[in-house]
């Protein structure tokens, strides 16, 4: 896994063609952005501000201008996947103004290291819409969906460690078949949100390693690891949409979540197969020459869609929980 990087550099003049001038760091990372998804080598920009410059506040001004070029915004060639589809960026400008009438000039020329070029990335968005037809999702459930995304990259990429810096990609995953374990991240992110699918990509340091989250149900995202299961079929897969217990097993928690960046992901601690399950709200019981019990239970919004008539109890502890599959009835029709 290549980590994502700014190096720092900062001088106090820099030469060049005059840049845009932003208003704020929001709108002059939108710009970024667009340079960034139009693969732009080099790009400039002016920010104004009333805030008197120092080295520190100018390359938090540069740190904030970056995260808002690549803050995950549910496009699937945006966030995870700006992040980490290129190997970050190199940064240098100057600040500039008077105390007179408090207006400063903050310049950043931003100069990123792209991992592909913006052939490959066209080329890839023709082969992502090739796999997501041939998958045939129409009228699946957004869990099905995630499981034949899973299954695609399980069976059609293989695990290499990357040769160059193409090997960390999305592309080398999708089009060459083969990647390192962050070309499956992007890869899994870039056709979940396809998809319309939340996803999330997570790595960790200290392993040396990226996976995905994925939202699974109408808020609880889940853990899965495409490149652990590469290889496997369905029944043999350990590492799809496991829960914080099971995965704490074999993986770190992931920086995003120990750093706190994704404390807004819920992540329950049972697996999905769990967690999604009907909870027994109430039992009555009914006495009329036979013992009737009523189960009342709390339906998870994920199963009201799902196909079946089969329902399975089972408890732990002082709890009751119902695997539950929803029958749905075709209305009755009259013919006149």
């Amino acid at each position: 896994m290549v980590n994502n990087y700014i190096s720092r550099f900062y001088s106090g003049s820099t030469a060049g063609e005059t840049p845009i001038v932003y208003d704020s760091p929001e709108v002059a990372g939108a710009a970024l952005k667009r340079a960034l998804l139009q693969r732009q080598t080099e790009f400039s920009i002016r920010v104004k501000t009333h805030i008197k410059p120092t080295k520190d506040i100018w390359w938090d001004m540069c740190w904030m201008i970056y995260d808002e070029a690549i803050r995950h915004t549910g496009a699937p060639t945006e966030g995870d996947y700006l992040r980490y589809e290129y190997g970050g960026v190199t940064c240098n400008g100057s600040a500039t103004g008077t105390d007179d009438d408090g207006v400063y000039y903050y310049k950043f020329i931003y100069s990123p290291l792209y991992f592909t070029t913006l052939a490959q990335e066209s080329e890839l968005s023709t082969r992502v819409s090739a796999i997501l037809n041939g998958l045939e999702l129409s009228g699946k459930s957004d869990e099905q969906k995630i499981r034949a995304v899973y299954q695609y990259l399980c069976d059609n990429v293989r695990y290499e460690q990357a040769q160059d810096t193409l090997g960390f990609t999305a592309y080398s995953a999708l089009v060459n078949g083969k990647a390192a374990c962050q070309g499956f991240s992007v890869a899994f992110y870039r056709l979940c949100l396809e998809l319309g699918i939340d996803a999330r990509v997570v790595t960790s340091q200290e392993m040396g390693h990226a996976w995905n989250i994925v939202r699974a149900d109408s808020r609880n995202y889940y853990a899965l690891d495409a490149t652990w299961d590469a290889g496997r079929q369905p029944e043999a897969w350990k590492y799809y949409l496991r829960g914080r217990e099971s995965w704490s097993e074999e993986h770190t928690l992931g920086d995003e979540f120990i750093n706190g960046h994704f404390a807004a992901y819920s992540f329950p601690n049972e697996d999905y197969g769990t967690a999604s399950g009907a909870v027994i709200h109430s039992v009555s019981l009914l006495f009329d020459g036979l013992l009737r019990i009523k189960y009342y239970f709390i339906l998870p919004e994920s199963l009201i869609a799902e196909r079946g008539s089969s329902v399975n109890f089972s408890r732990g502890g002082n709890r009751a929980y119902g695997s539950v599959a929803v029958s749905h009835r075709e209305p009755e029709r009259n013919n006149f």
